[in-house]
C-alpha cells in the first residue's frame, strides 16, 4: 500500500517534520504532566534537567535530592504530586524507593544513565539529558529539542535535519 505525504507506509519511520508537527498538536492539551526530576544533591543535574523544561507547555517540572545537604531535600509531597519521576542514576532512586516506599505507588520510576560529573547547564550535560529523556517525553527525536520549551523554537517546531 503506497502512502500519503501526511502518512507514512506501514512499518516505515515517519520523517522528523511528522513526528514534530504530531506532537506540536498533542502539545496543546490543557493538562500537564508533572514530571520530577532527581538527584543526589539537587546542584547540576536534576536542576538542568528541570529548566530544560521551564516553560513547557506538556510539562510542569521540579527537582530534589534525596541527602542531607541537598539544595533542595526531596519531601514526600513532591513524590505525591509527580506524574513521573527521573532519577539522574540508581543510587538517589534506591535512596528514594527506601525512604519513600508509599508515595511510589503506581509511580513511574525512570533511572537514567548520568553521572555526577558535569557542571549545571553545560552542553555536554545537557546533550546527555535529552538523548537519556527523548524516549520518555515529548523530544524531537532527531535534534533532541524539547518541542515547545523555551530551548526550542516559540510556537512550531521544525527541525532541519533530513
Amino acid at each position: 500500500m503506497l502512502a500519503s505525504p501526511d502518512q507514512p507506509a506501514q512499518g516505515s519511520i515517519p520523517s522528523c517534520a511528522t513526528l514534530c508537527t504530531a506532537a506540536n498538536a498533542v502539545r496543546k492539551s490543557p493538562v500537564k504532566t508533572k514530571r520530577l526530576s532527581v538527584c543526589s544533591r539537587n546542584q547540576w543535574r536534576s536542576p538542568a534537567a528541570e529548566a530544560l523544561f521551564k516553560n513547557h507547555p506538556r510539562y510542569e517540572a521540579r527537582s530534589a535530592g534525596p541527602v542531607n545537604g541537598a539544595r533542595l531535600k526531596l519531601k514526600a509531597g513532591r513524590i505525591g504530586g509527580a506524574d513521573i519521576i527521573f532519577c539522574s542514576e540508581k543510587k538517589p532512586a534506591t535512596l528514594m524507593e527506601q525512604r519513600f516506599a508509599s508515595e511510589f505507588a503506581y509511580k513511574p520510576l525512570i533511572v537514567l544513565r548520568i553521572p555526577d560529573h558535569f557542571g549545571f547547564m553545560t552542553p555536554a550535560l545537557i546533550a546527555l539529558l535529552r538523548t537519556e529523556l527523548s524516549p520518555h517525553l515529548d523530544l524531537c527525536v532527531n535534534c533532541h529539542s524539547a518541542i515547545g520549551s523555551t530551548l526550542a523554537m516559540e510556537s512550531v517546531h521544525s527541525c532541519a535535519s533530513p
